[in-house]
């Protein structure tokens, strides 16, 4: 083909190439630049300066390293390379083709390469790698790690999740199961369970693990099979369920001491009403009788409802007992330290201050207008032991001291109920002037809480 005759074709080539708006670029033998499309400013950064250039040391726009490499395999075998590239910025997708640039008589000339962008591509990657980051904050977030095991390979992967939940260093696959963190009581139920969920396609399994830092973790997966053409896969995710664990242990203890104090609870209206029922002679006076212990019962229930503590105040119970009389402040004397009972110990204490503020209402200290009562308490050292002393002792009675003729159940409670309960050691003495009563127990019995206690060393 003669000179001018090349130039035009060339030409007209170029022309037309130019009406395609497709980004061609040519390189000769040598890898030198022969020309370029104007669209080719999509792809990279040329000027009619490069002409001549080296192929190497032109500046792309697109993520394409292997270039260089595929065109000389291209002059070598002849063979099209079609490669799909990025954009520099990874918001765009190019189709490549490398062809072998051939004149007239069939001599290879060099290299010609379109490149075609891919409509849409771009926007459904974005939107899947958008989809992917939210999936895995989403994962970070909930704390929940998701796996896949190919039955068939045995092969495992893992999400970043999963390798965090297990304190081990993220890799590209799982290690041995001989390095994972499993408590080595757990070890042969985790592996049987694994070895069942192959056969069975489904797993759900909860084990512990021991940290870096030597804490304990449980962990809980669940796992189903899903069948492909691929083969047997399951699909599952795991997650730290100690927070879980730890709350249901609390539940159980909490039920056990719910169950144990119900069970206290119905002994202790059981004795109250047999014994009322034993003691009352009348139908109105068992009835009156049965309403002020309940109710004494009831009021203690409710601090511990309120509180949410298994120790009711000492102080708390006599002044609760003397508010539901109404009685007048100016009348009452209580001193004592701070002292927490136990949840047993304020049932039963609870009961005998109310059968003393009931006596004393009807016919003590609190029926006469110049009557007075003092309660007071101390911690007291004893040859066996620390023990608690409380006096009861009302004062300006006008009626003559006299014993009641038979035992109520006030009297039973104080003189054989507290001995029989609490191991106490008490006295009801019916003075000139008003009742005493004197009781004692055993700090161990009825203390909630032996530290910090203040001790009278008084004899």
């Amino acid at each position: 083909m003669a000179t001018s005759e090349r130039a035009s074709f060339d030409s007209e080539l170029n022309n037309l190439l130019e009406s395609t708006q497709i980004a061609v670029v040519f390189v000769d033998n040598d890898l030198r630049l022969r020309s370029f499309t104007r669209a080719t400013s999509q792809v990279f950064h040329l000027t009619d300066a490069d002409i001549g250039r080296p192929l190497g040391h032109l500046t792309a726009r697109i993520d394409y390293p292997e270039l260089e490499a595929d065109v000389r395999k291209l002059l070598k075998s002849l063979a099209p390379v079609e490669r799909e590239v990025a954009s520099a910025e990874h918001d765009r997708r190019f189709l490549a083709r490398l062809l072998p640039h051939r004149s007239a008589n069939n001599a290879m000339e060099g290299v010609v390469a379109t490149f075609v962008e891919i409509p849409g591509r771009s926007e459904a990657e974005t939107a899947l790698h958008a989809s992917e980051r939210r999936f895995g904050e989403a994962q970070n977030l909930a704390g929940v790690g998701i796996w896949e095991w190919d039955l068939d390979t045995d092969e495992s992967w893992w999400s970043p999740v999963v390798y965090r939940l297990w304190g081990l260093p993220e890799a590209a696959e799982p290690p041995p199961t001989s390095e994972w963190r499993l408590l080595p009581d757990d070890r042969a139920a985790y592996e049987s369970a694994w070895q069942e969920a192959r056969e069975s396609g489904a797993i759900d399994l909860e084990w512990r693990i021991v940290r870096p830092d030597g804490s304990v973790r449980w962990l809980a997966a669940t796992g189903r099979m899903q069948q492909a053409e691929s083969g047997r896969r399951m699909l599952g995710v795991t997650q730290d369920i100690t927070e879980r664990k730890q709350t249901e242990t609390r539940l159980r203890l909490l039920l056990g001491e719910l169950q144990h104090r119900v069970r206290n609870i119905l002994a202790v209206v059981r004795s109250i009403v047999v014994r009322s029922v034993r003691k009352a002679s009348s139908m109105e006076e068992l009835a009156s009788h049965l309403e002020g212990r309940l109710s004494t019962l009831a009021r203690t229930q409710s601090v511990f409802s309120r509180t949410g503590e298994g120790a009711m105040d000492l102080e708390e119970i006599i002044r609760e007992e003397l508010l539901a009389v109404a009685a007048a402040e100016d009348q009452l004397e209580i001193d004592g330290p701070e002292l927490k009972l136990k949840h047993e110990a304020a049932e039963t204490v609870s009961l005998a201050i109310h059968e003393l503020t009931t006596n004393a209402l009807k016919y003590g200290a609190l029926s006469e207008p110049n009557g007075r009562l003092k309660v007071q308490w101390r911690i007291v050292t004893t040859s066996r032991g620390p023990r608690l002393s409380l006096v009861w002792q009302e004062s300006g009675v006008r009626a003559l001291p006299v014993a009641p003729a038979r035992s109520g159940f006030g009297r039973e409670l104080i003189e054989r109920g507290l001995p029989h309960e609490l191991g106490a050691t008490t006295a009801l003495e019916f003075r000139r002037g008003g009742v005493r009563a004197t009781i004692e127990m055993p700090l161990s019995e009825v203390s909630a809480d032996l530290s910090g206690l203040q001790m009278d060393t008084t004899p």
